[in-house]
């Protein structure tokens, strides 16, 4: 009791917590548990580092679009997952960076090498203390103390060691920015003192990996962002779950679709049937397209749109373009090979081929 002192045992249901720690850090299967939690973790910031970069790769034209999902079309899933993983991309990362201290003695020592400077050498006893007398030792170190958040006290483990006061001020930055003071044991004299201020910046930021990992570095409304960003974590399970399921769905659609053999030579009677899909819409319109040309005694060849060369479009004098869009009027990666070719100064004229464009989006 902390205002009588008195003891009151262990906490009932006290035991829970400690479970969750075990889940929370080895799924409670210990060394084992352990790398999968380190694993995860790390499969964690590579998701959230390249989900940023397809996100910039496809740079919404509109700015609120960055934060904020279209409420109309057929691919809201997918932006919530885009605009949910940016508003809590940095919490994850740092959850992510500072949890794999816990996870892998490898990610320790080389956070220690890079951050770590020398810290001032550990108070010893000329000689053995009779024991301890804590009467005296709170006097000492009671005007110290202030209006302390929490003080923890260390006993001695060996004879010549000094009792060790760890303390948070009133005013420190965060609940784990301890102060250390050294005492005799027995005297109650101060020994020494090591402040979290005057420590190296490297060593202050190693010793607040738990307050940025739980969010409490920045006060109550990081521990808050933090807890939200948590709950958010199957969020993206399902629409994850969501995109995977619609692009196997145009999957087997495309495959569905009846084989063309549409490869007729480059020529001025062949009519060029090019696609690029994002998705397989494109790809199975442009099928459906060859084959109906190819039933009424056309003469068709029919191309991804990356597979074309400058020389062989020049060769052809009709030609029918089905290309599929992403996000805002984006250039699918089926098309981006083309777009470079033929984008260009060098390009040769095409003045003499005439084509029809089939657009593909969405409702915005």
């Amino acid at each position: 009791d902390p205002t009588t002192a008195e003891p009151i045992g262990m906490l009932r249901g006290q035991w829970t917590f400690g479970l969750i720690r075990q889940l929370h850090q080895r799924l409670a299967a210990g060394a084992t548990g352990k790398f999968i939690v380190g694993i995860s973790t790390i499969a964690l910031v590579l998701l959230s580092i390249t989900g940023l970069w397809i996100r910039w790769k496809r740079r919404p034209r509109q700015g609120w679009r960055w934060v904020w999902p279209r409420a109309l079309g057929g691919k809201l899933a997918g932006e919530w997952h885009a605009v949910l993983g940016l508003w809590a991309l940095l919490a994850y990362l740092i959850a992510s960076l500072t949890g794999l201290w816990w996870s892998f003695d490898w990610y320790r020592d080389g956070a220690k090498a890079l951050f770590e400077s020398e810290t001032p050498a550990h108070v010893e006893l000329a000689q053995d203390t009779a024991g301890v007398d804590m009467d005296r030792i709170w006097a000492s170190i009671a005007p110290r103390l202030g209006d302390a958040k929490s003080v923890f006290i260390r006993l001695p483990r060996e004879a010549r060691d000094p009792v060790e006061v760890h303390y948070v001020p009133a005013n420190a930055f965060h609940r784990f920015a301890d102060d250390e003071l050294f005492v005799h044991p027995s005297s109650g004299d101060i020994l020494g003192e090591a402040r979290f201020t005057d420590e190296a910046t490297g060593n202050q930021l190693l010793a607040s990996l738990y307050a940025l990992h739980m969010g409490a570095f920045f006060g109550t409304p990081g521990v808050i962002v933090m807890m939200i960003a948590s709950f958010a974590m199957p969020v993206f399970f399902v629409t994850g779950l969501l995109l995977y399921l619609r692009r196997r769905r145009m999957k087997r659609q495309v495959a569905a679709t009846p084989s063309v053999h549409a490869d007729a030579p480059p020529g001025a009677d062949t009519l060029l049937v090019a696609y690029a899909s994002q998705s397989g819409l494109a790809q199975r319109i442009a099928g459906q397209t060859a084959a109906a040309l190819q039933s009424a005694g056309r003469a068709v060849r029919m191309s991804g749109l990356n597979e074309i060369q400058p020389a062989s479009l020049r060769d052809h004098r009709q030609a029918l373009f089905v290309v599929s869009t992403h996000g805002d009027g984006d250039v699918p990666v089926a098309a981006r090979a083309f777009d470079r070719r033929f984008c260009s100064a060098t390009t040769p004229r095409l003045e003499e081929l005439d084509y029809a464009l089939l657009s593909l989006g969405d409702t915005d």
